[in-house]
């Protein structure tokens, strides 16, 4: 049996321009923090925080490889993990919101890629030979034998986050306005596809 496919009223109301607002203004935000990534710096301490506790989690596992790739595993899951709550719940333009936070976790981490030769980031945490902190991408990039391509590597993360910008904005538009589901007609009676007329002749 065909379902017939769901159909939404679109109504603006002024709460609606106020979230088409927001996340208008979120993607300029995100606009200037991707050509200025100081921009990010309220947004980068919090990711930081995430990075650190990583980390921590992941040193449980034993493993140093998992362990130094813990911070950037941390950035990505926390918000994926907010992502997908609030899109299970239903709650779309929330959902989409959140989409932004983990585009500008995939710029902030190709920033520290870009930086795996360069070695010109202030490193935060203890760890490595004589307390010295590990630059995480420069270890794992030296470790998988792709550290000369790590400008590569961080660029294409970059653009990872810019689409990830983009669908966010796409999104948060889309669903900012109120959407109310407009219940399905009642089907029709059908009717026979031929009708049948007995006539009795008529007595003489």
């Amino acid at each position: 049996m065909h379902m017939p496919t769901p159909q939404y009223q679109i109504t603006w109301t002024p709460l609606a321009w106020v979230r088409a607002g927001c996340v208008v203004a979120l993607f300029l935000y995100g606009v200037v923090g991707t050509l200025h990534y100081e921009a990010f710096n309220f947004l980068h301490g919090v990711n930081l925080l995430i990075h650190e506790f990583g980390h921590m989690f992941f040193q449980l596992f034993g493993n140093e490889t998992l362990y130094v790739l813990g911070g950037t595993l941390a950035q990505l899951i926390m918000p994926c993990l907010f992502t997908g709550y609030f899109f299970l719940a239903r709650q779309y333009y929330s959902a989409a919101v959140v989409l932004f936070w983990v585009g500008q976790n995939f710029l902030d981490i190709a920033v520290y890629m870009r930086d795996a030769r360069a070695l010109q980031l202030p490193l935060v945490g203890v760890g490595g030979d004589g307390g010295e902190g590990i630059h995480d991408w420069n270890y794992l990039f030296d470790k998988w034998g792709v550290l000369i391509y790590d400008l590569r590597i961080a660029n294409i993360t970059a653009g990872i986050g810019v689409l990830l910008l983009l669908a966010f904005l796409c999104l948060g538009l889309y669903y900012a306005c109120e959407r109310t589901l407009i219940p399905p007609p009642e089907p029709a009676e059908e009717r026979p596809k031929r009708e049948i007329v007995c006539t009795d002749y008529l007595a003489k």
